[in-house]
């Protein structure tokens, strides 16, 4: 009895200082009338989700609150989560232990011997409110380690998420079809084009689309053998066998024998050995890249011809399936046991695979694949372990590239591969029909991050490949969001998808599923995201804006800013650029960087091409296996866990505030940096204060550091040498950039075009991937002219309208100005001893200081 009592009150106190922590970030910390003083209250507790986040860590977090249940769960493959080198043992096995008691004397769950580091088929949990999990590795062996123990707390008003009866699916008893629709719903699915107008719309350019395929020369002289280069068919296999899988739903649906010509050619398909031109990606001709986008692409034959088998199976001889399940089990095989998950046929285990830091091609093939383990889960052993591991990393991890609220890639890369995670969720809803996959929150949860990663009308991003293109970071979001919200209910991701289309429109991604949505889910009612600042912790992102992000109207007169310094630093399709910002204004995008972001532009990698800090003239650097590194030539653990955080945050009536420290980012280029802290404020919804803290080991030599800013179109620069002030104007936004702090010691130097790919101290030269049409115009370096351990930037950035009074901007001294605009006067100021009476007063000392 007294241990359940004292249970409660570490509740109820653990849930007390929780809303004390965020009800601090919206006072307005008075120091007499109007008076605001930030210090170290608005310091934001670590959270353990963020260490060694690049791998598939331990969630819950320890003494996390949690608001499902039961909460996903995932492990290190490893007891200490990063390896020693890339040479990971292989088949480890796992004990996972959930109790009431944190001495396990009343063991509530129990799953043994599992392979993956990730299980999640577990009921909803019920008699007390604070749990306790570990692990063991490898038990019953001389290796036998086990985990710390770590406690949740499942809050009072948490989702409840029963997932038990995926541990062993009664798949044969629900038959084929099941993917997208069943013999009892079949009917249905087919009235809708008669029903539902979107339907209709989505089932005419399913059959137009249909009606062109079986007409075209491929289809018409369909291959022999896969053996045969695409450039001779003038088709991609995988594009063949998306067209085949668009004719087989148009049969669906109208039932037309026109359209049953996809039979015969998804069997020849399926009748070609491993090693053609038709395999997924890791066992492709070597020549394969020349005729496809990137080999990725060439996965999605098992997706599409996984559905060929689940829909047509009724329609198939016996030794037409046989045909099928032997591709399907090879190619299954193959992902799982030679690419995705494991190498070499299963014998060894790779950093890449997604059990631990997942890499780009490696999730995109095992989504593309785990609709193939659904459709012949009760016909082959291999699809059925399969399905087993990919359900519990579905539930569990979901994206190997943020597991709680964000996408490291940023909004290119990550809307993209989003749309595979999409696919194969909703594949597996509409066959489970009452599992619920929407319950998961991160569904949700990284719908509001892209929401406010991207405005809607937002030109271009520095975050991620594909970041310059606005059809690439708005597109495969619209592409997305419908289906994201009728999984989730969520009517904010209709609202977003609505006023993006105002952009442009693209056609449905996969019009299958985008067709059967209707009759699976409610149409959830659209409404617009209402919350205009967001922070993003354990992913490590912050936004602000004045206006609604997801209005494309707004976006003309909104004044925003998206920044980032992520735990997990850059790698795969993001860029090395913690501490990073865009700022976008008055419908423009006022100033950004990451040159082309194109895959192959290595200048877009690289901090000097980013709103960020070099020292010394050198960017950031992490090894791909990061926080394991390479740093003097052997492999060892970096004597850090993130690569960088959001050390406090904070929001006033005029004011949102936040700092991102990046230090250890600089590990393996400039291992003596000691501190880089950039602190933000956002004044009024007008204008931006930013000041960084720089302090390198006082045992290293002197240097310099550099201050990056980056315009990228044609426009011209007025600079005043003696203010240390520059302006310029894109469209109809004027801006205004002054330097406050040291601003006698600063140089500025303007590196137009070509010029801005050169860096001009270590003398590395990126020209190579500069594009005459997509130059940045200006790379402005600004940095101090005499040697020092310790330095400090203090600059404001005004953006304002063309017809408006220009700004006043005017240093008070090296840590205090003063910004006169449209009759407000604001003196800002960090110096917690300033005599100018700061109506904000910023204690940068206390900050980071728990």
């Amino acid at each position: 009895m007294y241990q359940f009592n004292l249970s409660k009150c570490l509740v109820f106190m653990s849930i007390v200082f929780a809303f004390f922590c965020l009800a601090s970030f919206e006072i307005l910390h008075a120091k007499g009338e109007n008076k605001v003083i930030i210090d170290k209250r608005c310091n934001i507790p670590d959270d353990e989700r963020e260490y060694y986040s690049r791998y598939v860590n331990f969630r819950p977090g320890d003494g996390q609150i949690v608001h499902l249940n039961p909460p996903r769960f995932s492990w290190g493959y490893l007891p200490d989560v990063v390896p020693e080198s890339t040479r990971v043992p292989n088949n480890q096995r796992f004990r996972l232990q959930i109790s009431k008691t944190d001495d396990f004397s009343d063991i509530e769950i129990e799953v043994k011997d599992t392979p993956y580091n990730f299980y999640n088929t577990l009921p909803a949990f019920s008699g007390a409110e604070k749990w306790y999990w570990r692990v063991g590795y490898n038990v019953g062996t001389e290796d036998e380690k086990w985990s710390d123990v770590r406690s949740f707390v499942i809050h009072p008003n948490a989702k409840t998420w029963d997932r038990s009866k995926l541990a062993k699916p009664d798949l044969a008893s629900i038959g084929h079809p099941r993917i997208l629709f069943n013999s009892k719903n079949l009917e249905e699915i087919r009235a809708l084009k008669n029903k539902n107008s979107e339907c209709n719309r989505i089932a005419e350019r399913i059959k137009n689309r249909a009606d062109k395929i079986i007409h075209s020369d491929w289809w018409l002289n369909f291959p022999d053998s896969d053996r045969i280069p695409p450039d001779k068919i003038g088709r991609n296999y995988h594009s063949m066998a998306r067209d085949m899988i668009m004719v087989a739903f148009a049969y669906i649906l109208y039932q037309d024998e026109k359209y049953l010509g996809c039979k015969e050619r998804f069997l020849k398909l399926a009748s070609w050995d491993k090693g053609g031109y038709s395999s997924p990606e890791g066992a492709l001709p070597e020549d394969a890249n020349r005729y496809m986008g990137g080999p990725e692409d060439a996965t999605q034959i098992n997706e599409f011809l996984a559905l060929f088998f689940d829909w047509f199976y009724n329609e198939l001889s016996s030794s037409e399936r046989e045909t099928v399940i032997k591709s399907l089990e090879w190619r299954i095989n193959h992902i799982v046991n030679s690419f995705s998950w494991k190498r070499d046929n299963g014998n060894r285990i790779h950093p890449n695979s997604i059990a631990l830091i997942s890499s780009s091609h490696q999730y995109e093939a095992f989504m593309d694949t785990l609709p193939a383990c659904l459709a012949l889960y009760e016909h082959s052993q291999i699809a059925k372990d399969a399905f087993d591991l990919g359900v519990n990393y579905l539930i569990g991890v979901t994206n190997g590239f943020g597991f709680e609220e964000g996408w490291n890639e940023g909004a290119g890369y990550g809307n993209s591969k989003m749309k595979w995670l999409l696919n194969a969720t909703i594949y597996f809803d509409t066959a489970f029909g009452d599992v619920e996959f929407g319950k998961n929150p991160f569904y949700r949860a990284i719908g509001d991050f892209f929401i406010h990663i991207t405005p809607a009308g937002l030109q271009h991003t520095s975050f991620g490949n594909g970041g310059l293109s606005k059809g690439r970071i708005h597109g495969n979001r619209i592409a997305n969001f419908r289906k994201l919200a009728y999984l989730t209910g969520d009517g904010r991701f209709l609202k977003n998808r609505d006023q993006s289309r105002k952009m442009f429109t693209i056609s449905y991604h996969r019009p299958w599923i985008e067709y059967i949505l209707p009759h699976y889910y409610q149409k959830p009612q659209a409404y617009e995201e209402d919350t205009r600042t967001k922070l993003f912790k354990v992913a490590g992102w912050v936004t602000a804006v004045s206006k609604l992000p997801s209005s494309y109207e707004d976006y003309d007169e909104a004044v925003g800013m998206i920044f980032h310094c992520r735990p997990r630093g850059g790698y795969s399709h993001s860029f090395f650029n913690e501490n990073a910002f865009d700022i976008h204004a008055y419908g423009e995008v006022i100033t950004h960087g990451g040159g082309t972001t194109d895959n192959s532009d290595r200048y877009a990698d690289e901090t000097m091409s980013h709103n960020s800090i070099l020292v010394d003239g050198k960017g950031q650097y992490q090894y791909g296996y990061y926080p394991l590194s390479k740093y003097g030539g052997y492999y060892h653990r970096a004597p850090h866990k993130r690569a960088g955080y959001i050390v406090a945050f904070d929001k006033g009536e005029n004011y949102v505030y936040w700092v991102g420290d990046a230090t250890n980012a600089y590990y393996e280029s400039a291992p003596y940096l000691k501190r880089f802290r950039r602190h933000v404020l956002f004044v009024r919804d007008k204008y931006f204060i930013i000041f960084d803290e720089l302090r390198t080991d006082l045992a290293h030599q002197p240097g310099r550091f550099y201050w990056l800013y980056h315009i990228y179109p044609d426009v011209s620069i007025e600079f005043d040498k003696e203010k240390l002030e520059f302006q310029y104007q894109i469209g109809k936004t004027r801006v205004k950039v002054k330097h406050i702090a040291n601003s006698d010691d600063l140089l500025y130097e303007d590196r137009q075009g070509l010029d801005g790919l050169i860096n001009p101290v270590t003398g590395e030269d990126y020209r190579k991937y500069g594009q005459d049409d997509r130059l940045f115009t200006h790379n402005i370096w600004i940095n101090n002219s005499t040697p020092t351990n310790e330095f400090e930037f203090l600059a404001v950035i005004f953006p304002y309208k063309e017809t408006e009074t220009e700004p006043v901007i005017t240093k008070l001294d090296d840590l205090t100005v003063k910004v006169e605009y449209g009759g407000f006067k604001d003196v800002i100021s960090f110096d917690v001893n300033s005599t100018y009476s700061p109506d904000i007063t910023v204690d940068y000392a206390s900050i980071g200081m728990h």
